[in-house]
Order: C-alpha cells, then structure tokens, then sequence
C-alpha cells in the first residue's frame, strides 16, 4: 500500500525526502549530468583547436626560416611570411575546435538518449513527475514541452541536455531544506506511478 502524504516521515519535508528518494534511484543523475560532462570535453576541444594552430603555424614558419638560412628569401618576405601564417593557422585551429566540440556534446548527447530512452519506456515516465515540476514553480516552455513528448512517448524529439537539466533541476529543488512539497502535488504524483505500474502489470499478464 502506498504510503499516504501528510503522515508519517516529518510532514511536508519528509515527502520531500521520499520523492527524492524515489527520484534518485529511477534517474542515473551522474550520467545526466550534462552541464559537469560537457564543458570538460570543450576544454579539450579548445586545447586540441590551440595545439593544432600552433603545429601548423610552426611548421610554416620553420619552413620559411630554413629558406631564410638558404638565401631563398631575405630578411622582409620571412616577416611577412610570419604574420601571412597566423590567418590560415587560426582558421584550421577554429575549425578543428568546432569539429572536435561537436563530436565529443555527441557522445554526451547519445548516452544521455540511451538513458532516456531507458527510464522512459513505452508509456513515459519524467511526465508522471509533471505535478512535482509545477508544485516547485520549475515549469517553463521548455519543461512543458519535455514533459509533452514523455507522455506522449516520443522522448526521441526532446533535446537530451533539456530533459538532463530538468531532472537536475528537480533534483536541485528537492534537495533544498527550506523545499516542501504541497501533499496534493505527491498524491498526484503517485497516481501517475501507480497508473503507470498497472499498466505494466496488465500487459505483462
């Protein structure tokens, strides 16, 4: 039996405690955790972008200085050498940031997907929590619309680092001492768990 909101478990606080309880053993929130996972990756993209600019432009100039030392060409042209090589050494260096940050989000992204499509299910899970999202004033245009594609079960539509950091955010909320959760936010809440588990129950008979 479903335990009732209101008794037992320290009030209002103590629903807190039990749906963050609930929340963390359904969502792998290191795994979710998009903005902890994404910007390191950009780091090294950045260093990668910086190393390469460098490479190139030191092989230009090496190759210049080496037609210098042979007389090829004098003192003038190798200065000018020197500054034509910064144009195409950024260029290449800026290109292989973007290519190296767009690749590693990737990797981020499709894990989180997997994640998502995981926990998600056929008939959707993050939307059961809709009640909770709007009780702790989380919702927004970008929530509904997560929300949205969860119960109607096309979780493949949502942008990953969105539903990441809605769970986050939820996580953040409950976390909060001074947080509490409106008793008629968990009842409905745990109907939507509850409905969702005799369905499952009913096609798995």
């Amino acid at each position: 039996m479903a335990e009732r909101p209101g008794r037992g478990g320290g009030g209002r606080r103590g629903l807190r405690r039990k749906v963050l309880r609930r929340l963390e053993g359904t969502f792998d929130l290191a795994r979710l955790d998009w903005r902890r996972r994404v910007p390191p990756r950009r780091q090294e993209a950045v260093l990668l972008g910086v190393g390469t600019a460098m490479l190139l432009y030191g092989l230009g100039f090496g190759l210049a200085w080496g037609a210098f030392r042979g007389g090829a060409i004098d003192e003038e042209l190798l200065t000018r050498v020197s500054w034509l090589l910064i144009f195409p050494s950024s260029v290449v260096g800026v290109l292989t940031y973007l290519i190296g940050a767009n690749r590693r989000e990737y990797r981020v992204a499709r894990d989180v997907l997997e994640h998502m499509v995981e926990v998600e299910g056929r008939e959707g899970l993050l939307w059961r929590y809709g009640p909770l999202v709007e009780a702790l004033g989380l919702e927004d245009e970008t929530a509904r619309q997560v929300l949205k594609a969860s119960r109607e079960g096309d979780i493949a539509r949502v942008e990953p680092e969105d539903y990441a950091n809605l769970v986050h955010r939820l996580h953040r909320a409950l976390r909060e001492e001074g947080a509490s959760l409106d008793p008629e936010a968990v009842r409905a809440w745990e109907a939507l768990l509850r409905q969702g588990r005799t369905r499952e129950g009913a096609e798995g008979g």
